[in-house]
């Protein structure tokens, strides 16, 4: 997967053999890259969009992808993540036999209510068309991390998550190295090519140290590009 920038002349390569990093200077470019990821990711239209090119095939980048500056506040992410589960879910009932004996649990849930109503002798209505579907909206599953009390180990487990329901083409990570140490970015690294992962890491400082694993693109307050790539 091929991920072009409108300012930037060199497009961002994705592999399973590196994470990509770029890194930009111009505080002014790299406010305006933030800002249009995160209007992309809430749906809204820009004048400058985000081309992406896979498996031969050019199109815009959409919302299938996450983008995560704070750790500590996932909220937007787990919506995102719950609408994924939800449909990995309804296609496992499916695949497991599981729909009727789940339907039939909600019809009996049903039964008890309308019990209830006629107990009341009040004329009510309500909604009956109450699927599979509705109920987990209900339930509304996603990813608790009450028992992450790094921020390492909750990268992990979106990483984890994400490959298993095949979630995001894209996973951005903005300022990442604020919050990790160099160990753990290896870490994550690691993580992001055993689970074939296109990762981005985002940050609006230059620093001409490669970690293993990185390919760099690095572009000065002038914008001049460079790109400097790990071999490890």
């Amino acid at each position: 997967m091929e991920l072009k920038i409108f300012e930037l002349e060199n497009p961002i390569k994705f592999s399973d053999s590196f994470v990509n990093v770029l890194e930009i200077q111009n505080l002014k470019l790299y406010r305006s890259v933030v800002a249009r990821f995160y209007q992309v990711f809430n749906g809204i239209e820009t004048n400058t969009p985000f081309s992406v090119t896979k498996d031969g095939k050019f199109f815009e980048l959409k919302k299938d992808f996450c983008i995560i500056q704070n750790p500590f506040d996932l909220t937007n992410i787990n919506k995102a993540v719950s609408t994924k589960l939800i449909k990995y879910i309804i296609q496992q009932i499916s695949s497991l036999d599981k729909e009727l004996k789940l339907t039939q649990i909600i019809e009996d849930l049903k039964n008890e209510f309308n019990n209830i109503f006629i107990d009341l002798d009040l004329d009510l209505e309500y909604n009956a068309d109450v699927g599979i579907a509705e109920m987990l909206k209900t339930i509304n599953p996603k990813l608790s991390f009450e028992d992450y009390n790094n921020i390492s180990g909750i990268y992990q487990k979106l990483f984890n998550v994400s490959a298993k329901l095949n979630a995001f083409d894209l996973i951005i990570l903005i300022n990442a190295k604020q919050y990790l140490t160099e160990e753990e970015l290896i870490q994550i690294y690691k993580s992001a090519k055993i689970y074939n992962l296109n990762i981005l890491v985002l940050e609006p400082t230059i620093q001409t140290k490669i970690l293993p694993y990185e390919n760099k693109l690095l572009v000065d307050e002038d914008l001049f590009e460079q790109t400097l790539i790990s071999y490890v």
